[in-house]
């Protein structure tokens, strides 16, 4: 019998009696393991841990160990973990063999596993678990109604990180609240609430209406565009507010506009900048700058705008707003990760797509609430608010992205321009300097008005939709919200109590605050309980979990009705929710989050590929790379909310019948389609894009950390976040591959070679399983995009090797096809997707005694459709008591 049969083999028995105590498993598997481990241990572990010596204080003689004992379990699981990264036995001592550890760490890692199971008894529920920072910020933002038009302030910046591994994040084994997490929710609390209930400000809205006819008239722009062709910086106008005197140097707004009149006058064109040549001067731009200092209410600009597109284009562009950080300040970031920014740095408030139709494009920008901290700004020898407004587009054709032979078809067309040809500086009419296709989307500023200080008018204001007149019946009205459950007078009492006797000392919008705060982060405001056993709570907790699990958001209406009546819980109605649910708009949040945390997709923020570089604007990188980063981090979750809606199999996932792509991102992928805005499903597809998650950028980029020789981690990420294996932790003195390349001997070795050495002594215990996956993307860049040779050929690549169940496969495809070869058996695919949804879904680590509920989920082919699956998965969960 093979060592994967006999470990199977102990593990379906371990299964079958995995709710009951270690202590009372049967003869046979306690034979079993005092067979295989004892011997081992004896050998091995004994002579430094047993009767004569216990270094560390441990002992692991005397027979059959009684795991359910909290401190035996835990010297047990630290044992593997030493085993395992090659730690023990200590240098000097005979290492043991790979054939006879494997099974034995396998057996003890069951053995642990299962008594704590037991230990911890059969719990009602899957227990308490805080929101993460993300749903925190989303129930919050959707309670306090802070929604505005065109800008998401970056509340996430204020709340401390949640732990990431290689786990989901929402479990609540893993969410610790600490001291400094509710500080920061506290404090994130009590800014959101002074947008809601703002305290009195003696500065009235102040607008100014800019026309283009203004700027194009006036003296020194005539001079800027005439005489000097726009080279150099354009001089700023002055702008007095509407209503106010010049000599008021709060009604004092500059005007900097580097761009051209519309050559019918209807309004300023702003050329994209992939046309233009570097720098600040060099782009078309309209900086808007308000000296007086500005840190408070709502900055709201309006701009009348319409696009106008070149003959063949049919994407629009878009119109960035950015804050501009002037020469004479230090621009500062608030909350967790803060820092100065570095001179000329732009940091994006809106992103507008523009129609080609006129349309009054809105932006309201909370000065209180943004991720800049505005009075930075006013720190310098040149304070004020800076606004720029930029046109960049991500066309369907980018120049630096063709080959040489389509610019040399757009070159004889007339339509392309190497810099050798470039107009000198000065030269009239050439202003920016084409350096690639001489046409591009235009916006067209048709007016500007721009509002600072500004309020919602009181006819919608925001403080009576939320709270109200601050009654004991409008914060027990808010609190309901809050905690999406009923609440009584008495509980709500004393929230209303501290409003009244803070009222007087701090002013009524001070108190006001107090008391939301307290509501807010009060245990239901941050929590998700399961009080399933409670007949007061348990229907209404799991609206909350459904609710927030598929949505984000706190229950509507509807879901609490079902709850408060009692009918949610009936499996056909629950059915019905779900199936509403997952067809509302809001769904994409659970594709978007689920994908984001089994793929380790928040990971990319810290990759700076070439591809993600701000340095590439002059060649137009900088609007074509930020389309790319965001669409390889949004395809996942694009991809999977496609397969939910139309109800494919999970096998679907890793061999699509199509992807969903952005016009930039097929682009990228060498995909031919006609993508002209957003994300479009394509079917049409190349044999290097036909593996779904596998062939995907964002994994990639993920798996191989911008190391050419990324195999290893590449297997590693395949194993782990794929096949759901875990493997353990290595050794922190094992040197990487890249640090031993500095060796000649060892750099002259083929890749294969170098990973052999994984595979000596106890390296092998993981590495036998992490190496052969590695070079199934052995034909992709650490990018996601396919190794091309100088001659334009695919370059030669080994990309063969073996499952940790010991299938071979040739290449991408056929890895794909043998991952979903016997779907129900341990390390295949359709069973690793199951148990990572159902662990998402229930929001804790999945143990053995869950192995009976994979089972039943995954049906008799093993390949069960997504909709479905999780509806079964959350039916299963709720209907248990």
């Amino acid at each position: 019998m093979s060592k994967h049969a006999a470990t199977a083999g102990w593990l379906a028995l371990v299964w079958l009696y995995c709710a009951g105590s270690v202590e009372a498993a049967d003869n046979e598997a306690k034979g079993h393991f005092l067979a295989k481990v004892e011997p081992f241990v004896k050998q091995h572990c004994v002579r430094c841990h047993g009767a004569e010596k216990q270094s560390a204080k441990l002992r692991f003689d005397g027979g059959y160990p009684n795991l359910a004992d909290e401190t035996i379990r835990k010297n047990w699981e630290l044992a593997w973990v030493k085993i395992a990264s090659g730690e023990m036995p200590p240098k000097g001592e005979p290492a043991p063999d790979t054939a006879a550890m494997v099974p034995v760490l396998d057996l003890i890692r069951a053995h642990a596993a299962t008594a704590e199971l037991a230990a911890r008894g059969a719990v009602s529920g899957n227990g308490l678990r805080r929101l993460t920072s993300r749903e925190q910020v989303r129930k919050w933002t959707d309670l306090l109604q802070l929604h505005y038009a065109n800008h998401t302030p970056d509340f996430l910046r204020f709340l401390a990180q949640d732990p990431h591994g290689e786990d989901f994040i929402n479990r609540g084994d893993v969410l610790l609240t600490q001291q400094e997490h509710v500080t920061r929710l506290l404090d994130l609390a009590e800014r959101m609430t002074a947008l809601v209930v703002p305290d009195p400000v003696a500065e009235k809205p102040i607008t100014w209406n800019i026309k283009p006819d203004w700027i194009a008239s006036h003296e020194i722009q005539q001079k800027f565009y005439q005489v000097n062709g726009g080279a150099g910086r354009p001089a700023h106008l002055m702008r007095t507010a509407d209503g106010m005197e010049p000599s008021d140097p709060k009604s004092q707004l500059e005007v900097h506009a580097g761009c051209w009149p519309h050559h019918d006058g209807s309004g300023m064109v702003l050329n994209p900048v992939y046309r233009t040549r570097g720098g600040l001067n060099g782009f078309d731009h309209i900086i808007l700058r308000y000296p007086a200092p500005t840190t408070t209410g709502i900055v709201r600009l309006v701009i009348r705008a319409r696009a106008e597109l070149p003959k063949g284009e049919t994407a629009l562009p878009e119109l960035w707003l950015d804050s501009f950080l002037n020469p004479g300040s230090q621009l500062k970031l608030e909350g967790s990760g803060s820092g100065k920014l570095s001179y000329h740095t732009v940091w994006s408030l809106a992103r507008i797509t523009v129609p080609t139709t006129t349309t009054d494009l809105v932006i309201e920008v909370p000065l209180e609430l943004t991720a800049i901290d505005f009075a930075s700004l006013n720190s310098g020898s040149d304070k004020g608010l800076w606004l720029m407004l930029r046109n960049l587009p991500v066309p369907n054709i980018m120049p630096f992205l063709l080959t040489r032979e389509e610019k040399n078809k757009l070159q004889q067309a007339g339509k392309y321009r190497p810099d050798s040809e470039r107009p000198p500086k000065g030269t009239p009419g050439w202003a920016y300097y084409p350096n690639d296709i001489q046409d591009g989307p235009k916006v067209v500023i048709e007016k500007i008005s721009l509002t600072v200080h500004d309020r919602e008018p009181e006819s919608d204001n925001r403080r009576t939709r939320v709270i109200g007149k601050a009654t004991l019946g409008d914060l027990k009205a808010f609190a309901e919200r809050a905690w999406s459950r009923p609440v009584s007078d008495a509980e709500i009492k004393p929230y209303h109590d501290l409003l009244e006797a803070k009222r007087k000392a701090l002013g009524e919008p001070a108190a006001i605050r107090l008391a939301m705060t307290a509501v807010m982060a009060a245990p239901d405001g941050i929590y998700l309980p399961d009080r399933r056993a409670e007949k007061a709570h348990g229907a209404h907790d799991r609206a909350r979990r459904l609710a927030v699990t598929l949505w984000g958001l706190p229950p509507d209406r509807r879901l609490l009705d079902l709850a408060g009546n009692g009918t949610l819980l009936d499996a056909t109605v629950l059915r019905k929710e779900i199936a509403r649910m997952t067809a509302d708009e809001r769904f994409g949040w659970f594709t978007e989050e689920f994908s984001r945390q089994w793929l380790g997709l928040d990971e990319m923020q810290e990759i700076s590929g070439s591809w993600t570089r701000n340095e590439f604007t002059i060649a137009g990188g900088y609007p074509r790379n930020t389309a790319i980063h965001q669409a390889m981090m949004a395809e996942p979750g694009q991809f999977l909310l496609d397969a939910f809606r139309r109800n494919r199999p999970v096998g679907h996932l890793i061999a699509p019948d199509q992807l969903m792509l952005t016009g930039p991102l097929a682009e990228f992928y060498g995909v031919k389609a006609d993508i002209p805005h957003g994300w479009q499903p394509v079917k049409e597809l190349p044999e290097h894009r036909r593996q779904g998650i596998l062939t995907m950028s964002g994994p990639m980029i993920v798996a191989s950390r911008e190391e050419k020789e990324s195999q290893i981690y590449r297997g590693a990420y395949l194993l782990t976040r794929v096949l759901g294996v875990e493997v353990g932790t290595p050794p922190a003195n094992v040197p990487t591959i890249q640090s031993l390349n500095e060796n000649p001997g060892f750099r002259g070795k083929s890749i294969r070679e170098k990973l052999s050495i994984h595979l000596e002594r106890t390296c092998a215990v993981c590495h036998t399983k992490i190496d052969p996956l590695g070079f199934a993307w052995e034909h992709f860049d650490p990018y996601g995009r396919l190794f091309i040779n100088a001659q334009g050929q695919l370059r030669q690549a080994d990309t063969s090797g073996m499952l940790p169940n010991g299938k071979k496969f040739r290449d991408l495809a056929s890895m794909s096809k043998v991952m979903l070869e016997d779907p129900k058996t341990r390390g295949s695919f359709p069973r690793a997707f199951t148990k990572a949804l159902t662990s998402y879904v229930l929001g804790r680590k999945l143990t053995l005694s869950d192995e009976s509920r994979i089972d039943a989920l995954l049906g008799d082919d093993g390949n069960p459709n997504l909709a479905d699956l999780l509806a079964r998965i959350m039916i299963d969960d709720y209907s248990r008591k």
